[in-house]
């Protein structure tokens, strides 16, 4: 998807499974990141693609950094959550946007 778009580099990768995140890597030709928090400073914008459960603690740990996040939908588990995200995404000025779940897809940056 990113792949199309002008002026968007990949500038790494995060997954807590390091030989995906190795090989997403190497497809993309971009940096393995060990930390989810080697973000920040290098990206304006993060995808979440991870389980449903884990949306809100991701989304809130990048917004925090001050990224823009993309979150699949859902975009959590539960309203409280939900809000979580959304409270998050207000205190950090930063857009917060559902998508696609693209878990399912054949080729998934994970974040």
């Amino acid at each position: 998807m990113y792949r199309e778009l002008e002026g968007v580099e990949l500038v790494g990768v995060f997954d807590e499974n390091q030989e995906r995140a190795a090989a997403v890597a190497e497809e993309f030709q971009t940096l393995v990141l060990t930390r989810l928090e080697e973000l920040r400073g290098r990206a304006d914008a993060a995808s979440v693609a991870v389980p449903t459960v884990a949306h809100a603690e991701v989304g809130c740990r990048l917004l925090e950094m001050g990224l823009d996040v993309l979150v699949e939908k859902p975009m959590a588990v539960d309203l409280t959550e939900a809000d979580a995200l959304l409270h998050a995404a207000k205190k950090e000025r930063a857009d917060s946007a559902g998508g696609p779940r693209r878990a399912f897809q054949s080729r998934v940056i994970a974040g």
